[in-house]
């Protein structure tokens, strides 16, 4: 079984974290940065995978999975902590914008003490940046609002940049 965290990304009732997740999304689509979403939950044995598309303006598509693992029960019912994750921001049609993600922990850990990390990417090339990636630290590990705040923000800075930056960008046809 995974370590217990705490803070964010701490162990809660299954319930609370899909009611959690429901609100954000209907937030972004409320708000006008999201038009379209997608959202499937597989159960395993001892885990769920959560997986998702977010369809944004400017073309931006947020696409995300976690793997959850049940953590013991709080008030009665299951509590779910997510171990592995991977947050996506890309153009849609053409590349990359940005990762997080901790799924490749072996080639790079490089000393550090845990596996979480960036991805940064060039918006006009889609090459990875020779810096990239950036380790950030369990500690820095953002949710999936946090990913899409900063999806909206990168979005209002290169908003004049993009060729169509009011449309949405369209669900992939392939499945979760």
């Amino acid at each position: 079984m995974p370590p217990r965290r705490t803070g964010k990304h701490a162990p809660c009732r299954y319930s609370s974290y899909l009611q959690t997740h429901d609100t954000l999304l209907t937030q972004v689509v409320s708000d006008g940065f999201a038009g379209d979403l997608d959202y499937s939950v597989k159960p395993f044995p001892d885990c769920a995978k959560l997986a998702g598309f977010i369809c944004c303006r400017g073309r931006l598509l947020v696409t995300y999975e976690k793997l959850m693992y049940v953590m013991g029960q709080v008030e009665g019912e299951d509590a779910w902590q997510t171990e592995m994750y991977s947050y996506n921001v890309s153009l849609q049609g053409s590349w990359n914008l940005f990762r997080y993600d901790n799924q490749h922990p072996d080639s790079l850990h490089h000393g550090h003490k845990d596996a979480h990390h960036k991805h940064e990417y060039d918006p006009h090339t889609g090459k990875e940046l020779p810096h990239s990636p950036v380790w950030i630290g369990e500690e820095s590990w953002p949710t999936l609002r946090e990913v899409i705040e900063e999806a909206r923000n990168w979005h209002a800075m290169h908003y004049h940049d993009l060729p169509h930056p009011e449309e949405f960008a369209a669900l992939p046809e392939w499945k979760l």
